[in-house]
């Protein structure tokens, strides 16, 4: 039976041509896709959401999203990752992560990294611009609570 593949196993150059597929497919509107929100389980390793993970690579960033910002002045800002701040004592005990530098923006192939402390302000700008927001978590069935993209922009 062949192996699945790893993030790790798939080129830099299939996650950019993923991202630039899906901002080609919005025609205009702005659209966010979160990592997910957790703490490590107690055995194993905690893991983004599938859906991340298909347009990032990156596996171990509880809190991180992907903006597409189509209307963006700035090209570079048009896929946009943020991440959460650094916290040395919770990384002491759970791992070191990158810090924002021209080293991270090469290995994920995204120039516009920033933290999440800015993600409000730019998902807000982004759907001012645009006008339109498109959701890219799937839609929940009734009664289970909406996609966490579209309750991050009912918030909004």
């Amino acid at each position: 039976m062949p192996k699945a593949a790893t993030a790790d196993a798939i080129a830099l150059e299939e996650f950019q041509a993923r991202r630039a597929r899906v901002l080609k497919s919005l025609k205009g509107a702005a659209a966010v896709v979160l990592a997910g929100e957790g703490a490590p389980p107690l055995l194993g390793k905690w893991r983004a959401s599938s859906h991340f993970v298909y347009l990032t690579g990156l596996t171990d960033e509880p809190g991180a999203a992907i903006v597409f910002d189509p209307t963006n002045e700035n090209p570079k800002n048009r896929i946009s990752l943020f991440l959460k701040p650094l916290n040395p004592e919770m990384e002491r005990w759970d791992g070191y992560r990158d810090p924002i530098s021209e080293a991270l923006r090469k290995k994920t192939g995204i120039q516009g990294v920033f933290r999440t402390t800015r993600l409000p302000m730019a998902l807000t700008s982004a759907a001012r611009r645009s006008l339109r927001v498109g959701c890219l978590h799937p839609f929940a069935v009734y009664p289970a609570p909406v996609s966490p993209d579209l309750e991050l922009f009912k918030e909004l």
